[in-house]
């Protein structure tokens, strides 16, 4: 696919939208963009509107009202392929439920998704998340909660362990995709 000149040269006017590019390497949120870029959260945000509005990025779950996701579009991936001069393998697209992401990139969500390391019980992934995850305090009450919407939603699953009458939560083989993915856009 040809590179139209214009865009490539309207990304490369702002080091903002140069940096934001060459940081989409998955979709994200404005907020994990920001994490990963060093820009501000709003200019991320103001950034992939107007590369949207260009056709460079799309907007993954454009239903959400929060955590919107947005993602390289074919062109978009070509101008990132030819500023990094890298083959566009780099770049992860797997086919996911985007809308259900964006629910997962909540603070605490996430927490629970990245501190999942095997059958656990909600105390080991209070536990894990306080030191592993700098600033993130929840409980083991909001961690049974979250535990449950996940469950329904298919990105864990029960596990009874020994002799113990109490769940452990695993992450099903899709809950796995969406850690990895999360994994990539931590700062």
């Amino acid at each position: 696919m040809e590179i139209r000149h214009d865009k490539h040269e309207w990304i490369k006017q702002h080091e903002q939208r140069t940096t934001i590019i060459q940081a989409l390497h998955q979709p994200m949120t404005a907020s994990q963009l920001a994490d990963v870029s060093g820009i501000a959260e709003a200019i991320c945000a103001h950034v992939l509107r107007a590369m949207q509005k260009q056709d460079i990025v799309t907007c993954l779950n454009p239903t959400a009202r929060r955590s919107r996701v947005f993602g390289l579009t074919t062109e978009g991936r070509t101008i990132r392929k030819g500023m990094l001069e890298l083959h566009s393998q780099d770049y992860i697209a797997p086919v996911i439920d985007w809308d259900l992401y964006g629910f997962l990139c909540y603070a605490h969500r996430t927490a629970v998704i990245l501190a999942l390391d095997g059958a656990m019980r909600p105390a080991d992934i209070k536990r894990r998340i306080l030191f592993t995850q700098e600033g993130v305090c929840i409980s083991c009450n909001n961690i049974r909660d979250l535990l449950k919407e996940l469950l329904n939603y298919g990105v864990v699953e029960r596990e009874i362990v020994g002799k113990s009458p109490f769940y452990s939560y695993r992450l099903t083989p899709e809950g796995e995709v969406y850690q990895r993915m999360l994994l990539r856009v931590q700062p």
